[in-house]
């Protein structure tokens, strides 16, 4: 399954369109983001000024753009059609906040599941199929789960919902219902 992510840049009503994030710059605005976050490493190639906010939830970030800080956020497609079907459908226009679709790369990866070796719910044993000559990555590991264990069964069932379309039904039906 893969991870789908568009993200959708906020400020305040007053700024242009903003398509390059390289814009930050001539437009005066920070770029609020969580600590530890990969947009740090981003903000920082393009030279784009930057702050890092604990607890960066699309409220506090909104709340930041109503008390008409000159600031930019960064939230998935997702977070903000959620955000509005649990705050009574608000809406942003008329919040004085400006959406801007075409500002940031949409990102697509792998999506991967995984136990802790230590959790009484999956036995590991050695990989017969490692490759010593790749990088270890979620397909490339040294051990591999084995037996009756919830974890195997887990594997089982959401390899039989990719099979059998379950997951691809599932995925339609909430991106319709927060329209996304």
């Amino acid at each position: 399954m893969e991870r789908f992510q568009k993200y959708v840049g906020l400020t305040p009503r007053d700024y242009p369109e903003i398509r390059d994030l390289r814009q930050l710059n001539e437009l005066g605005l920070v770029w609020m983001i969580e600590p530890g976050s990969t947009q740090r490493a981003q903000a920082e190639t393009l030279n784009v000024p930057f702050r890092e906010v604990t607890d960066l939830a699309m409220k506090n970030g909104l709340q930041m753009i109503h008390s008409k800080r000159n600031v930019f956020l960064r939230f998935a497609s997702q977070e903000i059609a959620y955000f509005r079907t649990t705050n009574d459908g608000y809406l942003l226009d008329e919040n004085r906040v400006r959406q801007h679709p075409q500002c940031c790369n949409d990102k697509s990866q792998p999506l991967f599941m995984g136990f802790s070796k230590r959790s009484s719910m999956i036995q590991v044993f050695p990989n017969e199929h490692y490759d010593e000559a790749i990088e270890i990555r979620p397909d490339n590991q040294r051990t591999a789960s084995v037996g009756d264990t919830t974890a195997a069964r887990l594997a089982a069932a959401l390899l039989a919902m990719k099979e059998d379309g379950t997951t691809d039904r599932l995925v339609d039906q909430w991106e319709s219902r927060y329209d996304l």
